[in-house]
């Protein structure tokens, strides 16, 4: 049983990782081909070309950027917490809650 040992890990939250953001960036990918393709599909049916081709790209980017901020916004939730805590001395138990609702 020859271990050599580890160094510890940090237990402090580094964000996402890399599978978090090749999935964001998948679903990114996903949206705006989904709606570019959905919009040239329904321009070659109705004969409306280019405006259903770029109403549909204007779709799919704005669930990408709508579903990016929803996965997004929870880590700066955490991160401008985590920044509150460390400059106020705070440890986490959330006493900054106190001083955010008397700054206003």
């Amino acid at each position: 049983m020859n271990q050599t040992a580890q160094p510890p890990r940090d237990s402090g939250d580094r964000g996402p990782g890399l599978v978090d953001l090749l999935t964001l960036g998948g679903y990114t990918l996903v949206c705006v081909v989904a709606g570019l393709g959905l919009g040239w599909w329904a321009d070659s049916a109705t004969g409306l070309t280019p405006a259903l081709t770029l109403l549909g790209l204007a779709l799919g980017v704005g669930v990408a950027v709508f579903g990016t901020w929803v996965r997004v916004r929870p880590l700066l939730d955490d991160g401008a917490r985590a920044n509150e805590n460390m400059a106020g001395g705070q440890s986490g138990d959330g006493t900054g809650d106190e001083q955010r609702r008397r700054r206003g």
